[in-house]
Formats: structure tokens, C-alpha cells, sequence
């Protein structure tokens, strides 16, 4: 994946339209949010969760070129570094309030690598921004999960790209609660499909 971007104007700006409340943990897909990274923390004094993920969405069992830079810069910045962890296995994925994917999958690598991440990493309240390149086919697949509020859209290398922030579709409610019914048949359906 790319180096991450530094224009601190875009970070800030980024920053402020996250808008959500208090920020417990912060995950960087790929690290290419290095300065977002460090505007979080600044903000809210979160977590970092490091997302070490080959372009196909796997895990290796070797670190990724950028992990020890971007270690190093968190530490040279004054980050608690007894709450940063890198992600290295599928099964270290956990809620994260915002998730960033920067100049990656939907972007560099193709999108449907995501589906495990935010199918495992996504709650109500969190917000994940992502990088679209156009026609990668990521604005119908982000449907699945939420709502697309656009930042930006620009022309870059003679690709349109365009910023976003995703907000997660609520679950189905059912007299104040989540639907059990709904819950069940879609176990069901996976079930089914896992047969079939």
C-alpha cells in the first residue's frame, strides 16, 4: 500500500468530520493513516489497533515493511505505546470505534477484502473512512454495511478518488430490542449456504 498522505489541513479536516463521541480505540487497515493516527490520539487519547494485512486481505506471519516505521513515529510522538498493538491474526480483531482504510482495499487492493474486518470490527457507533477509487465497485459493497457520507472527490494520477466516512446500519429493532427472529434466520441462512 501507499505511503500515508501528510497534509495536515486534510487530517484536521478529517478529524473534525468523524464527529463522533469520545473515541476509545482508533484502527489503522494497512498503515497508511500514520498522521490521522496521530491526531486521534491527540484528540482522544485512544488505543491504537495496527491492522497488518497484505494486499488480499490475509494475515502473514512476517510484519510488514511499514509496522516498525510507523511503531517508531508513534513513539517519537509521545504515544502510550502499552496501548498500541498490531494485529497480526484474524483472531486479535475486535469493535473498534473508528477504523481507518486509506489509500487501500476499495482503492490500492480490491474491496471485498474488507468484508472480514468489518463484518468482526464494526459496531453501532463506530465510523469507518475509506479511499473509493472509481470503479472499484466499493460504494455498492459499503452499502451492505452502512451509509456513505462523501468528503471529497477528487482527480488524482488521472483517477477519481473519493473520501468517505461509513456510518453502520442500526440492527432491526423489535420492541425496544434487536430482532432475535431476524438474528436467527440469517444464522440459519448462513447455515444453509455453508452446505449447500
Amino acid at each position: 500500500m501507499k505511503a500515508p498522505a501528510a497534509n495536515n489541513d486534510d487530517t484536521q479536516s478529517l478529524l473534525a468530520a468523524l464527529a463522533c463521541g469520545p473515541c476509545d480505540s482508533f484502527a489503522d487497515i494497512g498503515g497508511t493513516a500514520l498522521p490521522l493516527t496521530l491526531a486521534a490520539v491527540a484528540r482522544w487519547d485512544c488505543a491504537v489497533y495496527l491492522v497488518d494485512l497484505t494486499r488480499k486481505g490475509s494475515f502473514s506471519d512476517h510484519r510488514s515493511d511499514w509496522v516498525r516505521p510507523y511503531l517508531a513515529a508513534l513513539d517519537d510522538a509521545g504515544t502510550d505505546m502499552t496501548r498500541v498493538w498490531v494485529i497480526s491474526r484474524a483472531d486479535d480483531l475486535a469493535h473498534w470505534d473508528v477504523i481507518a482504510n486509506l489509500q487501500g482495499f476499495g482503492d490500492a487492493a480490491k474491496v471485498k477484502h474488507l468484508q472480514p474486518i468489518l463484518s468482526r470490527c464494526l459496531h453501532a457507533d463506530s465510523r469507518l473512512v475509506s479511499d473509493i477509487r472509481k470503479g472499484s465497485g466499493s460504494f455498492p459493497f459499503l452499502s451492505d454495511f452502512g451509509t456513505c457520507e462523501i468528503l471529497w472527490r477528487r482527480q488524482e494520477d488521472g483517477v477519481e478518488r473519493t473520501r468517505v466516512i461509513l456510518t453502520p446500519k442500526a440492527p432491526p429493532i423489535v420492541s425496544g430490542k434487536a430482532s432475535q427472529d431476524s438474528v436467527a434466520a440469517s444464522e440459519w441462512a448462513g447455515i444453509a449456504r455453508a452446505m449447500a
